[in-house]
This record gives C-alpha cells, sequence and structure tokens, in this order.
C-alpha cells in the first residue's frame, strides 16, 4: 500500500494499492497547495504490512481467480 505525505501540510492520503497513485494525489497536492513546488519532507510511505479493506481486495481477487483458472485448464 502506498501513500503520499506532505509534512509541510502533516497530511497523509488514504492509502493506494499503485504507487502511481499515491504520486498522482502527490501531484494534485502540490498543484493546489504549494503552486508546484516541491515541500520539503514530502514522500511516498510504503506500508506493506497493511492488511487492504474492503474495495481494495478486488485487484487481490481477479489475480487469485486467473491463478485458478489457469490451474484448473490444466487440470481438466
Amino acid at each position: 500500500m502506498y501513500s503520499y505525505e506532505c509534512m509541510k501540510c502533516q497530511l497523509t492520503s488514504p492509502p493506494s494499492l499503485r504507487r502511481s497513485r499515491a504520486e498522482e494525489i502527490g501531484a494534485v497536492h502540490r498543484d493546489r497547495a504549494h503552486e508546484g513546488m516541491h515541500p520539503k519532507g514530502e514522500s511516498i510511505l510504503i506500508d506493506s504490512a497493511r492488511i487492504p479493506q474492503g474495495r481494495e481486495w478486488r485487484p487481490v481477487l481477479f489475480v487469485v481467480a486467473i491463478i485458478l483458472a489457469a490451474l484448473l485448464s490444466k487440470v481438466f
């Protein structure tokens, strides 16, 4: 899971499955709050220990379904 963090604003975005999404959130924040400048202390946080919640399971289940379908097609 990835989150954008701006230390200057004391802001952390909601977690995202994709790093690119956290980077998009950061770009929008920079444009709106900092006129495109990069504030000191901004970063992309990686939280690999966090368990996905709610809709975040969809991509995981999709990959599991593809793997199961591939395995079952070889069995039958």
